[in-house]
């Protein structure tokens, strides 16, 4: 598995997955996991191999994975996929998202 901490929760929406694709006999699909705390993991419905955007596929043979999500809040993201999957070969992970999603501002009711 792989496993980020981030400084500070952010919302993410973008993670680059970057893995050496030479030799590459068993790509193993891997799950996508998200927390807050780094105890409670939440799993992303989609795994990381899943074909979003389907003019990616070429790149995901070159070693390069683009997954998209829906402003996930965050402070770890873990990758899990089984022993001796190709994704495991020096797997380096960049990762995208809103530092906060709601602008602070002050509101002063009219009387």
């Amino acid at each position: 598995q792989v496993d980020v901490e981030l400084d500070s929760p952010v919302y993410l929406t973008k993670l680059d997955y970057f893995y050496l694709p030479q030799n590459c006999q068993n790509r193993e699909n891997a799950r996508i996991l998200t927390s807050l705390d780094g105890k409670a993991w939440k799993q992303e419905p989609e795994t990381l191999l899943v074909d979003q955007i389907p003019r990616i596929q070429k790149k995901i043979d070159e070693g390069a994975i683009t997954h998209f999500l829906a402003a996930v809040p965050a402070k770890f993201v873990r990758i899990e996929t089984r022993a001796g999957s190709c994704l495991l070969h020096q797997p380096r992970l960049r990762l995208f998202g809103l530092r906060d999603v709601f602008p602070r501002a002050v509101f002063q009711e009219s009387r």
